[in-house]
């Protein structure tokens, strides 16, 4: 049973009498309502007594609206609305840091944790990293949690940059150094074979800062998707040789099923692509050499589907978390690939992203277009 069912709802009734407890002890929550940074105060229930204006202006709420909501349902945290129980409830709240600091401030101990979110806003996913402090108080005689939200998504995002972006594009830089100095030092009689790798690393290059820079101008809203046709076939091959290409690949095998179709269907090729390479990558990365990654396209109900399989299981904590941005198995500042996935697709090709990881099938990524 999940730690959060202990601390059943209260109800709304409760909930309101509890906050006009408190506004008997005015002067602690002027205090707290002057502080330039947000902080709320839950009950035992994890339910919101009150917000200061900080707070409130983060969430772009009036104090009254959030009155008895707990924190992933004021956020809008995708993950509030899986179980009727609500916040903190389903089992992929397991792995959140907001609860777990509530919940050990409720034992009596202060805790500090970040808490990776995904929200469904008026402009489709968004994804929010949040460090979250939470020490034991008491007001009025109710046992309370003093809360501070403090959102590090910038902070998040360049640590993203620079352990991602820049290490790859270093990578890559001395790859193309190498083969320079190898030209240099050497009178080849024959240098094509030189000069092809020198470009595909050229080529790798640029897709790096592509990559980048369409997944900034993805989380902004920038992009406008053109709508094409493309044969499903031709797509998977386009984006096997990429992968191929890549230094992840090395001692690894990657294939297009045979019974893959060959259907003719409307979407972005761009975003496409870039989606079903990084679930590629995240697949050879999570393979041993020797091991196969599978592409493979079918028709699905009046539109197509394109799936990405390896043999490596996840486990439950990563399955929890694959999506969230700042996410990855590979250490802290290397998340963003099944994020980014997720946000091309359901964002802008109107699309769908699932998986199965399991022992009987290994992993299977599914990305799901409308006709």
């Amino acid at each position: 049973m999940m730690p959060s069912r202990l601390y059943p709802r209260m109800p709304e009734n409760a909930v309101r009498s509890q906050s006009q407890q408190l506004d008997g002890e005015r002067l602690g929550l002027q205090i707290l309502d002057e502080l330039p940074a947000p902080v709320f105060l839950a009950n035992q229930s994890r339910q919101i007594l009150f917000a200061n204006r900080a707070m409130c202006a983060l969430l772009k709420a009036e104090p009254e609206r959030i009155i008895g909501m707990r924190p992933g349902e004021v956020l809008a945290c995708e993950n509030s609305t899986q179980v009727e129980e609500g916040c903190g409830c389903s089992e992929k709240c397991a792995a959140c840091g907001a609860l777990r600091s509530i919940l050990e401030a409720l034992q009596g101990h202060a805790q500090s944790d970040e808490c990776r979110m995904i929200r469904n806003g008026s402009a489709g996913l968004e994804a929010f990293d949040l460090r979250i402090s939470a020490r034991p108080v008491s007001d009025a005689g109710i046992p309370l949690v003093l809360v501070h939200v403090a959102d590090i998504s910038d902070e998040k995002r360049r640590n993203n940059l620079e352990t991602i972006f820049f290490h790859d594009v270093l990578n890559v830089a001395g790859s193309i150094r190498g083969f320079a100095d190898i030209l240099l030092a050497y009178d080849l009689k024959n240098p094509r074979e030189v000069l092809l790798q020198l470009q595909e690393a050229a080529q790798q290059m640029i897709d790096e800062v592509e990559a980048q820079r369409l997944l900034a101008r993805a989380e902004n809203g920038d992009l406008n998707p053109v709508r094409e046709p493309l044969e499903s076939w031709q797509l998977l091959e386009r984006v096997v040789k990429m992968l191929r290409g890549h230094e992840v690949a090395s001692g690894r095998t990657v294939t297009i099923a045979d019974e893959s179709c060959r259907e003719i269907f409307l979407s972005d090729q761009t975003l496409l692509v870039r989606s079903l390479v990084n679930l590629g990558k995240n697949a050879l990365e999570a393979s041993d050499e020797g091991e196969t990654v599978t592409l493979k396209a079918k028709r699905h109900g009046g539109g197509i589907c394109f799936e990405v399989h390896n043999r490596a299981v996840m486990t439950p904590e990563v399955q929890q978390q694959v999506f969230q941005r700042s996410f990855s198995t590979r250490g802290s500042g290397r998340g963003v690939g099944t994020y980014s996935v997720r946000l091309l697709v359901e964002r802008y090709l109107a699309g769908q992203v699932t998986f199965v990881s399991d022992n009987a099938s290994g992993t299977r990524f599914t990305i799901s277009l409308p006709a």
